[in-house]
């Protein structure tokens, strides 16, 4: 065939093409050193003068035409310890991914986020704010641990399977109990945005999961009990396939699935500290959420 013709002579002009390498760091360009251009047969072209010769029943002398190879581009990312290099590699990390909406906090350190402000469906992220209303709760004396909640659960036996299983009716129950629009206000009093939304629907962003749980870490937002209530069912909940697969530490985590919605909010306790990481995504899987936590794992333990 006369592909198979081209083929046989293409060594005769092929000049293969060289590698550009491009350096970022931070995701900014600092070098570029410019591989050298190709050659070779334009297969498609010659093919289509040939039909297109061979149609109108002329007889030509064809010359067959050479096309340039672009050089095959490289790229060497690097990134600081910095804010800017956190933010760097998250945007990358998010680009490769699809679009997670991602959120790391550093407990005293680096934070930086990428689609952070997204609002995404919460999926079951939204029983850690169902949890918090349910101390404030208990705490005002407006409901006791051994209230009956749901399905012959009392308060403490429904907080405990609202996070560990990601127990439904009990979250609603508590939901309902306490008042979604009550608990939304609580969120927004604790400086989350308006994003968050769980009155008449289920909404939130990384930003805000991740500000809730630095809060929580950190001891500003419930006592040390009630922290630690939270944070042990947390670390001992049976969805593992995402962040804790991905950092291979100890992680204090609560996911959230629901249709194409796939997320993660976690405090990590990394070897060089506790830092929250939340992942966000619509379409994607627990094992790209892992992947991402990994990446991000390994920059902030470098």
């Amino acid at each position: 065939s006369v592909k198979k013709y081209l083929e046989s002579i293409q060594s005769k002009v092929y000049k293969a093409p060289g590698t550009t390498r491009v350096q970022l760091i931070d995701g900014r360009e600092v070098s570029r050193t410019a591989g050298e251009v190709g050659r070779g047969i334009d297969t498609d072209k010659t093919i289509a003068s040939l039909t297109d010769a061979v149609k109108k029943g002329e007889d030509i002398h064809l010359s067959v035409p050479l096309t340039q190879l672009q050089p095959k581009v490289v790229y060497d990312r690097q990134y600081s310890n910095t804010d800017a290099g956190l933010a760097a590699l998250l945007a990358e990390v998010s680009s490769a991914k699809g679009g997670y909406g991602i959120s790391v906090m550093e407990l005293g350190g680096r934070s930086a986020n990428t689609n952070g402000n997204k609002q995404f469906v919460a999926a079951s992220t939204y029983k850690l704010y169902v949890a918090y209303a349910v101390f404030k709760e208990i705490e005002a004396g407006r409901m006791s641990w051994s209230d009956g909640i749901s399905g012959g659960k009392n308060a403490d036996q429904c907080f405990t399977a609202m996070i560990y299983s990601s127990d439904n009716p009990c979250a609603k129950a508590f939901g309902d109990r306490i008042g979604w629009q009550n608990i939304e206000d609580m969120m927004h009093g604790l400086g989350l945005s308006n994003s968050t939304q769980l009155s008449p629907s289920l909404y939130t962003t990384a930003n805000d999961l991740a500000l809730f749980l630095y809060r929580v870490e950190n001891g500003s937002l419930l006592s040390s009990s009630d922290k630690a209530r939270l944070t042990d069912v947390m670390k001992t909940q049976i969805y593992r396939q995402g962040i804790p697969k991905g950092t291979g530490v100890s992680v204090a985590n609560k996911v959230g699935f629901i249709d194409s919605y796939i997320h993660d909010a976690a405090i990590v306790y990394g070897p060089k500290g506790p830092y929250v990481l939340i992942i966000m995504t619509n379409g994607s899987s627990w094992g790209g959420i892992a992947d991402a936590a990994s990446q991000i794992h390994t920059f902030l333990n470098r």
